[in-house]
């Protein structure tokens, strides 16, 4: 796997990177029951364009279930872990 992708921090919840060509966006939102929980999600880049790619897992819980089955992670984990689960998820699916 690539180790030294560069990711740039575009805002407080937003990083973006560059992967095998292919321009990304981790981004941190709020879910869940009344937005209580943070999820961090893989968008790909075209231009302006972001295009939903997978949630890779939550960082806060909203005490009501939380990552399911759709994200790559099902524990609780922070933003920094999340850049790490997206590359590996990225090289399994570009692979």
């Amino acid at each position: 796997m690539k180790k030294n992708v560069k990711f740039t921090m575009i805002s407080q919840n937003e990083s973006k990177f560059e992967f095998k060509g292919l321009k990304f966006v981790l981004e941190e939102k709020k879910v869940g029951v009344y937005g209580l929980g943070r999820c961090v999600s893989i968008y790909q880049l075209d231009g302006v364009t972001k295009t939903f790619v997978k949630t890779v897992g939550w960082t806060k819980t909203d005490n009501h279930g939380g990552a399911g089955k759709e994200c790559i992670t099902s524990v609780i984990t922070n933003f920094e872990s999340c850049k790490q689960l997206a590359l590996v998820y990225l090289e399994n699916l570009l692979s």
